[in-house]
């Protein structure tokens, strides 16, 4: 009787936080402790597939004071300027293991019957340090006290940015004879085509911002101009067939 006892009050403990506090990511799912958040999308911008925003919502009568934790991750130790890491109106735009956000325990309160800010979220731009692998972050919500000291987890799940569409693109730059080292660009990117062509580079607003002919072998295009981001390369062989896939300019 004594272990039945224990055992519902630890249940009811548990349903009870689940009622207190509600978790909300991306178009208005429901987070729950083990969820994943998969796409392969590599954005920051709202409403894009590689953003994911998080919502914790108290439902209790009482102040509470919530930070976003940073586990750990996988493939994904060069996130610097690739990732929004936000909670609690502070971003940060690296992590490392261990990180959490908001800085100040101010910043991390929720009123009672409230919410924190809309603009709390995750998003991911890194395509990873080895190339089409996935790329897996893991994090928790943690109640605070209002001294600052950590508290329980709420809740922990992860966002993964896999490679799937990106292999079906490198798949497609094969068929029109074009072959690359790799889609994580450093200073160079290394092609090798089977003949003549152009390579368009695009920025994700659409601007063109380079243009070089391709010849027949292998060569190597440079983009040490180029700004870390994230770009569109349209290839265009000798037989006018196109075909294109994201690049990450480290």
């Amino acid at each position: 009787m004594k272990n039945f006892i224990i055992a519902a009050i630890t249940l009811f403990a548990i349903t009870s936080q689940a009622q207190d506090i509600t978790v909300t990511g991306k178009d208005g799912v429901v987070i729950t402790d083990g969820y994943t958040y998969s796409t392969n999308s590599l954005d920051t911008e709202s409403g894009e597939g590689g953003y994911m925003p998080i919502q914790v919502t108290n439902n209790t009568a009482e102040d509470i004071y919530v930070k976003l934790k940073m586990d750990s991750f996988e493939n994904a130790s060069g996130n610097e300027n690739f990732i929004f890491f936000c909670f609690g109106e502070q971003c940060y735009f690296s992590v490392s293991e261990g990180s959490t956000v908001p800085e100040d325990i101010n910043a991390a309160k929720i009123g009672a019957g409230s919410h924190n800010p809309n603009a709390d979220h995750f998003a991911n731009a890194y395509g990873g340090d080895v190339a089409e692998q996935d790329v897996i972050y893991n994090m928790s919500l943690v109640q605070y006290n209002p001294d600052g000291t950590e508290g329980d987890v709420i809740m922990s799940f992860s966002f993964r940015y896999t490679t799937a569409a990106g292999i079906e693109d490198v798949t497609g730059l094969k068929n029109i004879g074009i072959t690359l080292n790799s889609t994580i660009v450093t200073d160079n990117l290394d092609v090798d085509a089977k003949n003549n062509g152009k390579l368009e580079i695009y920025d994700l607003n659409g601007k063109l911002v380079k243009n070089t002919t391709i010849k027949s072998g292998t060569q190597s295009i440079d983009f040490s101009n180029l700004s870390s981001s994230i770009y569109i390369a349209r290839f265009t062989n000798s037989e006018n067939k196109v075909s294109q896939v994201k690049l990450v300019k480290k």
